[in-house]
């Protein structure tokens, strides 16, 4: 039988967050083509991938946006592990280990790190 072990809260060491309007402003509808980082996304993200976290961009985006996003994510910096498209859709996401951003990135680092 297989013996699972168990992984503790401190040894997550995967960041999930949004593309639009989290890491890249946007020109909005209909073509939502990404334009220059949200103040503080670059330096937060940076932070956490020194503090050894793997970034990853989870959004709605489809399957066909990923290279253009991890081409724009190239482009300026951004220290991206994985890039995962299509989420699925709903109202709101309800999760047990969320952080709500409100384009402050100095308070989602704080609340991030208050997860430890």
């Amino acid at each position: 039988m297989y013996n699972w072990t168990p992984i503790q809260k401190e040894d997550i060491r995967w960041i999930l967050c949004d593309f639009d309007d989290t890491i890249a402003k946007n020109t909005g509808y209909p073509d939502f083509i990404p334009t220059t980082p949200i103040d503080g996304a670059l330096q937060s993200l940076k932070k956490l991938d020194d503090m050894g976290y793997k970034i990853v961009i989870f959004t709605a985006r489809p399957w066909v946006d990923y290279q253009n996003i991890e081409n724009w994510c190239l482009e300026y910096g951004f220290p991206v592990r994985r890039i995962i498209c299509g989420k699925p859709f709903g109202k709101c996401i309800v999760d047990d280990k969320n952080v709500a951003f409100n384009g402050d990135w100095k308070k989602a680092l704080v609340d991030i790190l208050y997860l430890e």
